[in-house]
C-alpha cells in the first residue's frame, strides 16, 4: 500500500505558497528561495523541474525539451541538484537543447 503524503504548512509564505503537497516541492521552494529566483519565473520553472522529474506528465517529447530548454535559459539546471546540470548537459551536447536561447 502507498504511503500518503502529507502537505507542509510554513508560516512564512515563499513566493505566496504556504502549503506544499510535499517535503519534495517544499525544498524545490526553498531551493528557489536561495537562487533569488524571480518571483515572476517561480511557477512555470516549477513546472518545467516537474515536466523534467516526470511527475508531471506531458503528452510529446518536444514539451518536455521545450521545459528543459527553460531551466538552461533560466540557469536553474545548474543550480538544482547534479542530475539536472548533467542531463542538461547531456541534451545540449546531442543538440536536443541549446545552450541559452534567451537572456
Amino acid at each position: 500500500m502507498a504511503r500518503k503524503k502529507r502537505k507542509i504548512t510554513i508560516a512564512k509564505a515563499l513566493y505566496g505558497k504556504k502549503t506544499f503537497t510535499s517535503s519534495d516541492e517544499f525544498e524545490f521552494y526553498r531551493s528557489y528561495k536561495m537562487m533569488k529566483l524571480d518571483k515572476k519565473l517561480v511557477t512555470e520553472v516549477h513546472e518545467a523541474v516537474g515536466i523534467a522529474e516526470g511527475y508531471i506528465p506531458v503528452h510529446t517529447a518536444e514539451e518536455e525539451l521545450q521545459a528543459w530548454q527553460l531551466l538552461i535559459d533560466t540557469g536553474v539546471a545548474w543550480k538544482l541538484q547534479g542530475w539536472f546540470g548533467r542531463q542538461a548537459k547531456f541534451l545540449i551536447d546531442n543538440n536536443l537543447c541549446k545552450e541559452k536561447v534567451v537572456n
